[in-house]
């Protein structure tokens, strides 16, 4: 067998031009169209885990950071199955040198993806060795517009970085001959990987195939050096989240439906690389129960493949199949259907384009290359200004689907959260229309009508969610406001204490549980509390309060500590500001 070299064939030699000038003009490709991002904003769950992320200003610990799931570490402060230290450690990385700043989140996404292409142009040149072959596939991955959104969303940021080290992973694992530095790197690479994501296991079958389908070998002692690994981060992360897959979302979801489904899904992802158009950040999925048209087109693809691809060009199929297999779980998956999902599996599409493009003419094949090349650019470029900011993003979707329920209430939330109350109630209202016993519309409009203190209007709002759930604790959480604006202290505590009861992930509950006891006289128990409600999530207010209770006990140095931190969380909150002034004036008598 030939050793893999970055080096031509003799049928290239002769229109070669330097390696670098290629790898440039793919990286140019690369960034140039998102340099645009830089000034974008933060998007979607950005504010999470970001913008609103106390863990970011109060740092948590490697300790915490690498035996905690996602989301305990964000603003949503709830526990969930998702296992991705590195991404963490990243978002601390930037915000330590560049503070709250989207520019400098939204680079670091555009830096990935940037060298994600080039690993795809040296990868191409390795397996096909062919200058031309490899400016084609990384022009391909730089500019197709499915890659919008895992580089324009910040909070996609696990998915470049994971498909970068499963790249670079498969670069190591691909070095013949084998040394043992290499085989040492390709494990990291992977391992790496799989920090960032969960969906990086897809490297074991796309190794395996590799073996299989291109160098025809069965290299069993290299096979069980990734299940090593891969059972070393399932052990890993058990303890970290308690669970080796994703949590069941659908447990009543009968097999052959969870089939159909992921195979028409495979369908939905194939069609979405060959037509990138009608993108959309929220797919709506739906269950198949038997054979459809979709189901029987994508198992005579499947089967066609198996046929008619050998070697490189089946192994560049399987890519994209097995890339995909994790997002197919549909019955673990919250969001099964996603543009980003085809990050990595894009990578087996544009060699299966490449590979058919070289085969062509010279000129035919510049032709078609510079027709999908502008097509691509054409529409990346129109599909980047939805990403600037959550209106334009909510707005666009819902223009592509008025009907849909859940983008009517995302889009309502960011309108309260901006202050356009009048906006966002004539939002749920336009829900409430079609279904008046709509809980989530119910819920969110008590939710608007607080932060306006139309204390029966929250009232009236959530005496029909109580209706049908007693227990709603955002709704509990809203009218105990209330009860605490009317005086009703007692009533205002208990109802803070159910909400938090039912929905733990409800950290500001647990505050105002705080706040209710300390203003009833029990402070010991209120320290208790909102230190329990700081150490879920060290929010401003929260530390505030904290350091209100420590001043009230006279344990002054622990009330100047509570609210430098508060300080710290957010400079822009006078009352922690102000609060320690009164606290360092009364240190020094």
């Amino acid at each position: 067998m030939a050793r893999n070299r970055l080096s031509v064939d003799q049928t290239d030699k002769k229109h070669s031009w330097p390696v670098w000038l290629f790898l440039i003009l793919a990286l140019t490709a690369a960034i140039f169209p998102y340099l645009t991002t830089l000034t974008f904003g933060f998007v979607y769950d950005d504010r999470l885990a970001i913008e609103e992320n106390a863990h970011l200003r109060v740092w948590p610990g490697l300790g915490r950071i690498f035996l905690s799931d996602l989301w305990s570490l964000s603003n949503l402060s709830t526990p969930s199955n998702y296992y991705r230290p590195m991404f963490l450690l990243a978002y601390a990385g930037v915000f330590y040198v560049a503070g709250n700043t989207p520019g400098a989140f939204h680079f670091l996404n555009v830096l990935f993806h940037a060298a994600v292409t080039s690993m795809v142009f040296l990868l191409t040149l390795r397996f096909w060795r062919k200058q031309s072959m490899a400016l084609f596939a990384a022009l391909l991955f730089a500019l197709h517009p499915v890659h919008v959104e895992p580089v324009a969303w910040i909070a996609a940021l696990s998915e470049l970085a994971y498909s970068f080290f499963v790249l670079a992973a498969v670069f190591f694992y691909s070095e013949d001959p084998p040394g043992r530095l290499p085989s040492f790197a390709a494990l990291s690479s992977y391992a790496m990987a799989l920090l960032w994501k969960e969906s990086a296991i897809a490297f074991v079958p796309i190794a395996i195939l590799y073996d299989i389908l291109v160098i025809k070998q069965m290299r069993w002692k290299r096979w069980l050096g990734i299940g090593t690994v891969t059972l070393a981060y399932f052990a890993v992360r058990a303890q970290a989240v308690g669970g080796l897959a994703p949590t069941v979302l659908y447990p009543d979801l009968a097999f052959s439906t969870q089939v159909f489904t992921a195979v028409t899904n495979v369908g939905f992802y194939i069609s979405k690389l060959l037509a990138p158009i009608h993108l959309s950040a929220f797919y709506e999925l739906e269950f198949v129960h038997g054979i459809t048209l979709t189901v029987a087109a994508v198992v005579v693809l499947v089967l066609f493949s198996i046929w008619g691809l050998r070697g490189r060009q089946a192994w560049a199929a399987g890519w994209i199949l097995v890339s995909l297999f994790p997002v197919l779980l549909v019955s673990r998956i919250a969001m099964p259907l996603a543009d980003r999902d085809l990050y990595l599996p894009s990578v087996g599409f544009v060699w299966l384009v490449a590979a058919g493009i070289d085969r062509l003419g010279r000129r035919s094949s510049i032709a078609l290359l510079t027709v999908l090349l502008v097509t691509y650019g054409a529409l990346t470029l129109q599909r980047l200004p939805v990403w600037r900011d959550d209106l334009p993003l909510l707005e666009s979707e819902l223009r592509q689907n008025p009907d849909s329920q859940s983008l009517r209430l995302r889009l309502a939330s960011e309108l309260g959260r901006r202050g356009k109350y009048d906006d966002a109630l004539f939002q749920l209202d336009q829900i409430l229309k079609r279904n008046p016993n709509s809980m989530d519309a119910l819920v969110n409009k008590a939710g608007i009508l607080g932060s306006v203190q139309d204390w029966s209007g929250v009232r009236s709002a959530c005496a029909q969610v109580f209706g049908k759930d007693p227990n709603s604790p955002r709704c509990l959480l809203t009218v105990g406001y209330a009860d605490e604006h009317e005086g009703h202290l007692s009533d205002a505590h208990a109802r803070f204490a159910r909400a938090f009861h039912y929905d733990p992930s409800l950290s500001q509950a647990l505050v105002q549980q705080g706040v209710m006891e300390a203003r009833m006289g029990n402070l010991a128990v209120a320290a208790r509390t909102l230190e329990s409600a700081v150490a879920r999530n060290p929010t401003a207010p929260a530390l505030n309060n904290l350091g209100s209770i420590y001043a009230n006990r006279g344990e002054i140095q622990k009330a100047v500590q509570a609210f430098q931190t508060a300080v710290r969380v957010d400079p822009s909150f006078e009352p922690a500001r102000q609060n320690l002034e009164r606290a360092l004036a009364d240190a020094t008598r």
